[in-house]
Formats: structure tokens, sequence, C-alpha cells
């Protein structure tokens, strides 16, 4: 898992069920983000920043190799910037909320850990931290979530200003009330046992959506508090045929007993690719207990699934 993931999922926790503390009365202390006024405007991850500000930002041309739906207690989204499918060079991650600035500094700030440093100029507040091969930042405004993350190949490193451009350009472009397109209801998504669904996430279903995905695809998501998954359908010949036209063997293996064609990164934990005769299935799973490794082989729950997936979409 990425770290731009795990500083997400932990943020899930303080923004949802662990954000609450009780005072000497008994009362909550955790300040609950208030309504933002003016009209709701949807927005999409991809849209923050176009190819030609990715660009600007990174000192090269990059495209989008990738989107991804959370299903955690606020809906966020992801899109992927890079070369080649299914390796991102950047992830800019969104979650409109509306989240309180004083739960964002507890999940993100100082408090959190880790060594952030402060990013100035860059929305309302934000922050930075840096691993062996990976820097992120985390940027508040106007109850938004921006968490930006930049992978950075050996000999390879993306100039040092990238994170801090993108998040500027990504506020300049957020409206002032936003709403994720895919955080819509458009109610379950009904045709898949939702007892393999239980089985990959090891946990038992409390949350199902059914959302618009990008390109026109269709997104499936259920939430297990913890443990989630979420399918993209994806109908379009032509995206089925780039998907298959970039699959590197590098990055994939095939998966078989699926009863279906089916590939998985090697270096990614929870993920699958399905091509059936009208659909590309893309599958993204976690656990209630996470991957000890990002090398994990297909579980049998996930195999579980893509059978149960094959045959409501096949």
């Amino acid at each position: 898992m990425s770290p731009t993931r795990t500083l997400a999922l932990c943020a899930v926790l303080v923004f949802g069920v662990g954000a609450c503390t009780a005072d000497d009365g008994g009362g909550s202390t955790e300040p609950e983000p208030s309504d933002r006024p003016g009209r709701v405007t949807e927005i999409q991850a991809c849209d923050l920043i176009g190819p030609a500000g990715m660009r600007k930002a990174l000192g090269r041309p990059v495209r989008i190799v990738g989107r991804e739906l959370g299903a955690p207690t606020l809906p966020t989204e992801s899109c992927l910037w890079g070369n080649e499918f299914g390796v991102a060079l950047v992830e800019v991650q969104v979650t409109p909320g509306p989240v309180a600035e004083e739960t964002f500094e507890k999940a993100f700030g100082e408090l959190a850990g880790g060594d952030p440093r402060p990013a100035a100029g860059v929305g309302t507040a934000a922050y930075t931290r840096e691993g062996v091969t990976s820097r992120t930042m985390h940027v508040f405004d106007n109850g938004v979530v921006l968490s930006i993350e930049a992978n950075d190949n050996p000999g390879d490193r993306l100039p040092p200003d990238a994170l801090a451009r993108i998040g500027r350009a990504a506020v300049r472009n957020l409206p002032r009330n936003p709403e994720l397109v895919n955080g819509r209801q458009l109610g379950p998504c009904g045709d898949v046992d939702e007892k393999a669904v239980a089985a990959a996430m090891d946990n038992e279903v409390r949350l199902r959506r059914a959302s618009p995905g990008p390109d026109g695809a269709t997104m499936c998501s259920w939430t297990g508090l913890p443990g989630n998954a979420v399918v993209t359908v994806r109908t379009d010949p032509v995206q089925q045929t780039n998907y298959r036209a970039n699959l590197s063997p590098r990055v994939y293996t095939r998966v078989d007993g699926i009863g279906a064609e089916a590939w998985s990164q090697t270096t990614s934990a929870g993920d699958l690719l399905i091509f059936l005769e009208d659909a590309l299935l893309e599958i993204d799973t976690l656990p209630r207990q996470g991957f000890a490794s990002s090398d994990v082989s297909t579980t049998a729950g996930e195999k579980r699934l893509a059978h149960a997936l094959v045959r409501a979409f096949g």
C-alpha cells in the first residue's frame, strides 16, 4: 500500500469513527465540519490539473494511467498520472468533505507524526512528508483535502517543487462547493454475490454503492468498515483495447482459475483485471487486516469475488 493510501486510511479513522473524544460532560470535543454555502459543483480528480498543468509541474509529459474511487466514510477519488498503464509517477487524491480544519490538522499536521514540513502558499494549510522513494503532500482548502504523492524512481527524481506546483494548480481549480461525480448514490450493483465480496474483504458488507465512473464506466463499491472492494466495469471496446495494449509483462502476470482471462500486478496486492467478451473489470480489494506486503499473491477470497463478477457481468 502506498504512503498516500496508508495516510488516507488513518485519516478515515480520524474523520469517522475515531474522531470524537468525550469531555468531562460526556459530549464530543471534535468540531463538526459546517456545510459550505453556494451551489454544488461536481468535480473529478483528473479535472483538477490537466496534462498541460502536470507537464509544467513535472517538467515532462505524462498522461492519465488510472483512476481510483475510494470507499471510505468520506468519498475520495484519485487520478494517477504517468507514462505506463498501472505505474503512477504522481497520484492526486481529492476528498471534498467538507472536513473541519482541526480534523485535517490532527490527521496530517504536526501531531500526526511522520516529520511533516509545512508548505507555505499552498491552500489554507499544507504539509509534506518524504520517504525513501516517495514524497507526499496533504493540502487543506475550504473543507477539501488534497493528497498528492510523487514516486521518485532511482536516478529520476521529480522536481523538488513538483508537489507544491500541483497543489497550487489543483486548489485554483477547486469550485466553492465541490462534490464528487462518483459520490452520488445510484443504487446497488445487485447481481454480484455479496458473500463473495465479504470473502475478499474478510469482513461483512456494511455499505454498498453504485456510481457513474470515468469515461462512461460503472463503479461498484462495497465497504466492510474496515475493508473495501471497488470494481470498475468498462464496456467501451476502445477502452478495452487500450487497456490490453498497455499491459506490461514487467508489471502484470496472468492469474489462472478465474474462468476468464485475468491479470494482476506483481508489485501491488489486491488488484485484478478481468477481460470478458463485452466488458473489462478492474478490481481493487483491501481486506480488513490489510496486506502483509505489496507482492501478496491473489488470495482465495479475491478469486471467489472474481468468479462472482464473471457470473454477474459475463
